[in-house]
């Protein structure tokens, strides 16, 4: 897999600059270009490139709780791109817009420039990357050397037989530093064919996408005309691969986000005696469960709360169709949720559920006595969190307030005598749509055919979030495109890998967490 992505990623960057300088005219027939299109370099290189990811990997950089392992990782990054003589490599800390923040880094280079003197550099296009370093937090799932192997023969499994590396393995080998070791090793690979192309690289990176990109909308809104501005397209590394590595995929949709926690307390300042009290005083668990009810008509999935349904994009009847198409059916979707139950709203389909249409999650509930076995208590207080997916078309401002909306409105009739009270962690990003005709898009689809020898991408819409696409699209004015090859499967029980191939045309027969 590291092999394919990045010759997907050096054949971007190839298409992009060969399609731009066609459409110049006279000043392009001053140079004599090659086509040097082939990943001979990334071939010899890749085991070099394979040992630079699993120092990457071995960065314990979660960006929710360990600023130093995220600035290690942002470190790494930056002496790599500091390696490929980036023209310029500029960190910009953004903890000044968000308490939670940390950092993103702009790298800048031009391949292959022309040196006569009359040449207009503002003829070679420009290409916009755009990855990520921080990871999830391990959970307990992994051994620490496990989670970020330290050592080389951690990071890697090697065939007993062949002795071939297999797979890359490690928190966020997958999920993103993979594809963005994949994208230096492509920059890299184009910049060793001298007949190449002129191109202009921008690598847009930063250490916070976990935890929903804080600050990084406001820098953007301040600043991305002056230092990643006028690109030709632009890219997302971070995303998943196809049915298993048999296709590519073209992502033309991700959802939003907000998130909220709901406190219901009785007023008593400790927790009482279920028998002495029990029946008499309000039970914070028998009133939040009561909420948490009120958001969903059990029998048609919908959402009770009001107006949250009216901004969403009304799709056509071609793209649902589509989007339907290259979905798996409902038996192999519910093998990818290791067997979960199907629900969610009646007469949709499950592409459009977990694509397109909102949702409000409950991804925890604490409150009373949780230990083993049993204590009579009758608990002071009960805390739920949601976290709310958002459709094409939502506001996450204008979501949040009719989140909280409704809680105040249906606390007063569950259980008046309640002390309720609402906070939001900051996660907020807005939903992105695509363009399949897009500049960005059409490139991706060419590209991706021509790796998966000929099979032609599918198109989906993704459930979760990146919020950075939704920011380039407002903040640079063009249309991104997501060209990922991650790891199919996005369940928090498994354990992330990266699979390595040789070369374009030879396959695994499976991919899976390890």
């Amino acid at each position: 897999m590291f092999s394919r992505s990045s010759l997907s990623f050096f054949a971007a960057l190839f298409l992009v600059a060969s399609e731009t300088f066609l459409s110049i005219g006279i000043q392009a027939t001053q140079i004599q270009f090659v086509n040097k299109a082939n990943d001979e370099t990334l071939r010899a290189n890749l085991n070099k490139n394979i040992r630079e990811l699993c120092g990457l990997v071995g960065a314990e950089s979660v960006s929710a709780s360990n600023k130093e392992g995220v600035e290690d990782a942002r470190r790494i990054v930056e002496e790599k791109l500091t390696a490929l003589r980036f023209d310029s490599i500029q960190t910009f800390d953004l903890e000044k817009y968000h308490p939670k923040a940390h950092s993103v880094m702009v790298g800048k280079k031009v391949i292959n420039k022309p040196t006569f003197a009359d040449f207009d550099e503002t003829l070679i296009p420009t290409v916009l990357f755009y990855n990520h370093y921080d990871t999830q937090p391990a959970d307990g799932l992994w051994m620490e050397s496990e989670a970020f192997p330290k050592s080389f023969e951690e990071c890697v499994a090697v065939d007993k037989e062949t002795g071939n590396i297999t797979k890359i393995k490690g928190r966020g080998a997958s999920d993103n530093k993979g594809n963005l070791w994949a994208v230096l090793s492509a920059i890299e690979a184009y910049m060793a064919k001298k007949g190449n192309k002129p191109v202009r690289v921008i690598v847009l990176v930063e250490g916070q996408e976990e935890i929903g990109s804080p600050g990084l909308d406001v820098w953007m809104k301040k600043y991305a005309k002056q230092y990643i501005g006028n690109v030709d397209a632009a890219f997302s590394a971070d995303g998943s691969t196809g049915d298993w590595n048999k296709n590519g995929v073209l992502t033309l949709g991700l959802r939003g986000g907000v998130d909220l926690e709901i406190t219901v307390q009785n007023g008593a300042e400790v927790d009482l005696h279920s028998g002495s009290y029990g029946g008499a005083i309000l039970n914070p668990i028998h009133a939040l469960s009561a909420l948490m009810a009120s958001f969903h008509d059990p029998q048609t999935g919908r959402i009770l709360v009001d107006g949250y349904y009216e901004d969403i994009y009304d799709f056509s009847k071609d793209e649902i169709d589509r989007m339907k198409r290259d979905f798996p059916s409902n038996k192999e979707f519910r093998k990818t949720a290791s067997g979960g139950a199907l629900f969610g709203e009646t007469n949709v389909s499950v592409a459009e559920q977990v694509g397109v249409r909102p949702t409000i999650e409950f991804v925890g509930v604490y409150g009373g006595y949780v230990g083993e076995g049993i204590k009579t208590v009758l608990p002071n207080y009960a805390s739920a969190k949601i976290v709310s997916r958002l459709a094409p078309g939502q506001s996450p401002q204008k979501s949040l307030r009719l989140l909280k909306k409704h809680v105040r409105k249906t606390a007063l009739r569950v259980s008046p005598g309640a002390y309720v009270s609402t906070v939001d962690s900051g996660f907020s990003n807005e939903p992105f749509r695509g363009q399949i005709d897009s500049v960005s898009n059409r490139v991706a689809r060419k590209v991706l055919t021509e790796t998966y020898d000929g099979v032609e991408p599918k198109v989906v819409y993704e459930g979760g979030s990146i919020p950075v696409m939704r920011m380039i699209q407002k903040y640079v004015a063009i249309e991104p495109g997501l060209m990922a090859f991650s790891t199919k499967d996005n369940m928090y029980t498994l354990r992330m890998s990266f699979i390595p191939s040789t070369s374009s045309k030879r396959r695994r027969d499976r991919m899976c967490a390890c």
